[in-house]
């Protein structure tokens, strides 16, 4: 009987993580309510209402915010969608290792710190793609996943791929730690497993982009490359215009551009945005000039290698914030063009208290604490911690940051802070688990502390006890 009833006697459910990650999410909602748009969120609204997509940013969130809008106008559904997946996978990866109420409290902490909490509330790719990339890993890190929340990991992988094209570079770390961590009979089955992990989702991410792109644009031969091609050119040492105008042949550069080339091009040239490159090359160029420019990129490049080292460095460092130029939108409160809100038919403006709430944050954002180039030197110092400590998930998530954060090296043609996104709640989530890793060392016993008999074989145990 009295077994019986402690049996019957129900466990009492401690709700008060619920409350604290709901507290947040209100929190965080209240700040970015209806979720606020920027020049490419706003195109993508458009091209979303349209049902005709274009290459210049995935289609694939055009098209599952069509579906969205049938719920909500506006971008108040694809603001709940990023804010609950983000903020449930900070919990749930935080729950591997801490205790459910500190979990929840030091999500909290994440969510609302200002350069993790100002890139989530506006609806853009990236904030897309943090959410469905930690809700995908925490779902695939369960420690007893089934499978059905296993393929739903996956399936999120995919969307952020689908989302953001280099969210690829994030990948791999983040699927070693999967693989290593599922249990299997074989290295083959593991390996496979890696192997699918990487391969399947951004393949299947681009024919679905692929499938969806009605109108082609080709964003590169647009940004990156015509950036690339007036850096490499002026920072190269002395080229003749004859050889300039073999290089550069049917690429699409200005007609009255017939001697002092790579004059012309310093004069035109900048390491901070691609948007001054329309004074040098045709801004919307056919296909045979974008094929040209691919052609011309590689000449270039195989020349010149030290030209566009030094170039992608200078981009680089704008992106970092190694430079004294103010940081790109670290704070985003709607920053659409006046046409694009007609078209929509959104009028929203930001509430007071979000105005004061973003005056705060941009007088913030002016500090070291909003500066990537800081959490890149954490990252490095938290990656080799975690090889000393040998701590998988710890290495894992900042080498996703870092590896993520290295493709803009190659792909960039703004300084967005939001690029540094990914790496900096990595970062901030290490720094959060090598904390609690630090506390639980103090708690721990002595090495000298005698042995715990409790822990021993029951048999062996139940043995003494019986002699004894």
């Amino acid at each position: 009987m009295e077994i019986a009833s402690t049996d019957n006697h129900s466990v009492p459910v401690d709700r008060a993580p619920l409350k604290i990650l709901l507290g947040t999410w209100l929190l965080v909602v209240l700040y970015a309510y209806p979720g606020y748009l920027n020049f490419d969120a706003a195109d993508q609204l458009l091209q979303a209402r349209r049902g005709v997509y274009g290459d210049w940013h995935p289609p694939l969130m055009a098209a599952y915010w069509r579906v969205l809008e049938l719920i909500f106008r506006g971008p108040v559904a694809m603001l709940v969608v990023q804010v609950t997946l983000f903020l449930w996978g900070l919990y749930r990866l935080l729950r591997l290792r801490l205790a459910p109420r500190t979990a929840a409290w030091v999500a909290a902490g994440l969510m609302l710190f200002p350069p993790i909490l100002t890139p989530m509330a506006p609806v853009w790719k990236d904030a897309q793609m943090a959410a469905f990339l930690l809700a995908g890993l925490a779902l695939l890190l369960e420690p007893e996943p089934r499978w059905g929340r296993r393929a739903l990991g996956c399936l999120l992988l995919m969307f952020a791929c689908g989302v953001r094209d280099n969210a690829l570079a994030a990948l791999p770390p983040l699927c070693v730690l999967v693989a290593t961590r599922s249990e299997f009979r074989s290295r083959l089955a593991g390996f496979a497993l890696l192997i699918g992990l990487i391969v399947v989702p951004p393949a299947t991410a681009f024919l679905i982009n692929h499938g969806l792109a009605g109108q082609r644009t080709n964003p590169w031969a647009r940004s990156v490359g015509p950036m690339d091609l007036i850096g490499i050119v002026c920072l190269a040492d002395p080229i003749s215009d004859a050889e300039l105008k073999r290089d550069l042949e049917g690429t699409g550069y200005a007609d009255d551009i017939t001697e002092g080339i790579q004059r012309r091009f310093c004069a035109a040239y900048s390491s901070r945005d691609w948007f001054g490159t329309g004074v040098i090359f045709n801004e919307m160029p056919s296909s045979e000039q974008v094929a040209a420019r691919h052609r011309a990129w590689r000449v270039l490049v195989r020349k010149h290698p030290s030209a566009y080292l030094s170039h992608r460095s200078r981009v680089m460092a704008e992106v970092l914030g190694l430079t004294d130029a103010e940081l790109w939108e670290p704070v985003c409160q709607n920053s659409a063009i006046e046409d694009q809100y007609i078209r929509l038919r959104h009028f929203t403006t930001p509430s007071y208290l979000q105005k004061r709430l973003g005056r705060a944050f941009g007088s913030l954002s002016r500090t070291m604490v909003y500066r990537p180039w800081v959490y890149l030197a954490l990252s490095v110092v938290f990656l080799g911690w975690a090889a000393w400590r040998r701590d998988g998930l710890v290495a894992a998530l900042v080498a996703s940051g870092l590896l993520y954060q290295s493709s803009f090296f190659v792909g960039a043609a703004a300084p967005d802070f939001r690029y540094s996104h990914w790496m900096i709640t990595l970062c901030c989530l290490a720094a959060a688990l090598i904390v609690a890793d630090r506390l639980s060392l103090r708690h721990r016993p002595h090495a000298t502390a005698p042995p715990d008999t409790s822990r021993e074989d029951p048999s062996k145990a139940s043995g003494s006890r019986a002699t004894s």
